[in-house]
Formats: structure tokens, C-alpha cells, sequence
């Protein structure tokens, strides 16, 4: 975990604790290095010459806080990203929908909702009865209020497919608007992994490019959350550049790359508990 003698700029201490203060964030379950490079870009993008000054703004200024939210963010995002491994977790909903109907799905740390509007695509193709939900979860409160507004640029679209893009959307002065009626099957909410509560009984949940960003102990606990998250036989999927080695401890198995099942029987004992409602 980040450590004040790890983060090297004067005043960290104080700036995690006025931000725990006013957010809840803790900053000491992020990754030094990474952490250190996001607050550096904060405090340019301020004004402040030390982590002492950005403490003192944040708190006297409430949109400092999510502007921080926002530089902390993971908000690099676009439809079908990797498209050959969503190509794949399109076949993996379709045997999975054959054997038992898919109804619930979670997009965790959906950023400005491209990714759970790809889960809506994939999934009006595997079950066009529409009769899923997907929830889309995002620490970022302007990612999320983006996302429910569902107009993008075509930097955002670069990897649909000519089809894909005529079907779910339509291009208006404010740029390309997703499909209304699809997008309903969409629920956005607030939600810190690192604190909960996680939904349960998920047949599918989507977690890309998050984990990388966390510490050891708090990676462990917003896994095991995760894991938790589904239902027995229910698949995980991470991003290009994640790997689960406690896979088998925490209750999954491989079946592809970056992609897990949980176990029908799944133990999780002698881990910490993540909360989940």
C-alpha cells in the first residue's frame, strides 16, 4: 500500500486526509507510483506547489474533490475495446444463456458507460427479448452522469462495426446518441469497490483495468468481492493486462485468458470479507 515515505511531495499525509474526510477515498490503498503521478498532475492542473496547498483547496472548494475523482480515474474507455476478447465473451454469454437464461450483468468501474452499452449490444444479440439488466457502477460522478447522457464522439466508436454502429445509434449536433430503448436495461450507481456493498447473484460481471490500480491487500479484498459478486458458475472478466493468481483461493477457475468461472462450490474461508448486499 501507498505509504507517506513512498509518495515524494510534501504533504501527502495532510492531502489523504483531508480527502478521506470529505469523500471516504483512501488513498493508501493505491499504488505509489501511479498515485504519485495522478497527484502531481492535480496540483498542475491547480495551481498548487505541494499537496498542503491542494489539501487546503480541496477543502474549501466541493468541485476540487470530484476534479480529483476525475485525475484519480481510469477513464481511458471506448465500445468493444480489445475487440477479439469481447468477441469471445460473446460466445462465452451465448453457451452460458443455452444452458441457463443470463439476466443479471455488472459493469464495475464503467467510467463513461461504454463498456456496459458493449454489454447491451452483446447482450441484445444473445437474448433480444431484452429480459437482462446490467448494472454500471463508477467511483467517478461525472463519469457516471456522462454515461447516463450516452452521447460520444467517434473516437469512442473506432472499434464498432459499421452494423453495430447504424443499429445503436444515431447521429445528432451533440455527437453520436445510444439507442434509448436499449440503454433503459442500463442502471448506473455510485460505488467504491473498496468499500461496497457489491450486488450478488451476477451472472457475469466486467471488472477491465481496475484491479492493476490497487495495492496487494486491497486487490485481494475487492476480488474476493467480486468473486462473491457471482453466482455459482457465474464468469468474471478482467482486462488485457490482468491476471488473478489466487484465482483457485478465492473460488474461481480459468476457462480463457481473462476470463474465470466460479466454482460451484466455492470456499472462501480465511479471507477478508468484503460487504455485499
Amino acid at each position: 500500500m501507498a505509504t507517506k515515505d513512498e509518495i515524494r511531495i510534501p504533504g501527502f499525509e495532510t492531502f489523504a486526509a483531508v480527502i478521506k474526510r470529505r469523500c471516504g477515498l483512501d488513498l493508501y490503498a493505491y499504488r505509489a507510483q501511479q498515485l504519485e503521478r495522478r497527484l502531481r498532475s492535480f496540483m498542475h492542473n491547480i495551481g498548487a506547489a505541494d499537496l498542503k496547498q491542494a489539501a487546503n483547496a480541496v477543502s474549501r472548494d466541493e468541485r476540487l474533490v470530484q476534479q480529483f475523482i476525475d485525475t484519480l480515474g481510469i477513464n481511458v474507455t471506448e465500445f468493444m475495446r480489445n475487440r477479439h476478447l469481447f468477441d469471445k465473451l460473446e460466445r462465452i454469454l451465448e453457451e452460458m444463456h443455452a444452458e441457463r437464461p443470463v439476466r443479471k450483468l455488472w459493469s464495475a468501474g464503467c467510467s463513461i458507460g461504454c463498456e456496459p452499452y458493449t454489454l447491451a449490444i452483446i447482450m441484445d444479440r444473445v437474448d433480444p427479448s431484452r429480459t437482462w439488466q446490467i448494472l454500471a457502477t463508477d467511483i467517478d460522478r461525472e463519469a457516471l452522469a456522462a454515461a447516463k447522457r450516452a452521447v460520444y464522439s467517434e473516437a469512442y466508436l473506432k472499434s464498432l462495426r459499421r452494423a453495430e454502429l447504424e443499429k445503436y445509434f444515431t447521429q445528432t449536433a451533440e455527437g453520436w446518441q445510444f439507442d434509448k430503448t436499449l440503454a433503459a436495461r442500463v442502471r448506473f450507481s455510485h460505488l467504491d469497490l473498496l468499500k461496497g456493498p457489491y450486488p450478488m447473484n451476477c451472472d457475469v460481471v466486467l471488472c477491465r483495468n481496475v484491479i492493476i490500480y490497487f495495492d496487494p491487500e486491497p486487490r485481494s479484498k475487492v476480488l474476493e468481492g467480486l468473486a462473491r459478486a457471482l453466482r455459482p458458475g457465474g464468469v468474471l472478466f478482467i482486462g488485457g493486462s490482468e491476471t488473478i493468481s489466487e484465482a483457485e483461493e478465492i473460488g474461481l477457475e480459468t476457462i480463457e485468458p481473462f476470463f474465470y468461472r466460479k466454482k460451484e462450490r466455492a470456499s472462501l474461508s480465511g479471507i477478508s470479507r468484503v460487504k455485499a448486499a
